[in-house]
């Protein structure tokens, strides 16, 4: 929940679908399913639910697994 002119700070991986991991970065076992979204669509997602998306950053784009943050603010 965010106030009037809240800001909202969403971070994700890039991509489509969903991925499962076994394995943590430890080596210990893990079972996690990781879904991947691509930046316009979490900024229409934003836009739909209210917000104002005020920055879309893609991070490491040349990576196997780039990642992306969405900076909106929720409407007044």
């Amino acid at each position: 929940m965010t106030r009037p002119g809240g800001p909202v700070l969403i971070g994700f991986h890039v991509g489509d679908g969903v991925r499962h991991t076994s394995e943590g970065y430890t080596g210990r076992p893990v079972s996690l399913d990781s879904h991947r979204r691509r930046p316009h669509s979490v900024a229409d997602l934003l836009r739909d639910a209210g917000f104002t998306v005020e920055a879309e950053l893609l991070i490491r784009p040349d990576e196997d697994v780039p990642g992306a943050v969405v900076f909106a603010r929720r409407a007044d």
